[in-house]
């Protein structure tokens, strides 16, 4: 049998687990509503002919990993330590998702798995930023 003790710290440990999920679902979601919003803006700039379809192409890569650069702080800033693992998980959730897109709209090739490690960096890297400005 667990003292009562235990049994309080086994709660907070189940709860801080469930505000951390949240947390990554949270950060998720800011990754996924970041990269609509550049794709949309980008769209509006190539239908009015202000971005070239050669420059596009440049732009749609930096404003991705800003967006998961952006997403990876945000998870570093609310994770309780070692934010890089936090940032691994959140990279590992956003890989699966992309990878489940690529396989229905038949995108998968090795510039895309590039890619999504070069994706995966950029979320690590920002949530080791992100909880390092959580100390400051």
């Amino acid at each position: 049998m667990h003292s009562k003790k235990q049994l309080t710290n086994i709660n907070l440990i189940g709860d801080l687990m469930n505000i951390v999920w949240q947390k990554t679902i949270k950060a998720t979601l800011l990754i996924i509503i970041l990269l609509l919003i550049s794709t949309l803006i980008l769209n509006i700039f190539y239908y009015l002919d202000i971005i070239s379809s050669n420059t596009i192409k440049y732009f749609k890569m930096i404003l991705s990993l800003l967006s998961f650069l952006i997403g990876g702080i945000y998870m570093g800033k609310n994770s309780p330590s070692k934010g890089y693992l936090y940032g691994l998980r959140l990279s590992l959730i956003m890989i699966v998702i992309m990878l489940i897109l690529g396989i229905i709209f038949n995108n998968i090739n090795l510039s895309r798995i590039l890619y999504y490690l070069i994706m995966s960096v950029c979320i690590t890297f920002g949530s080791m930023i992100g909880i390092n400005k959580k100390i400051l």
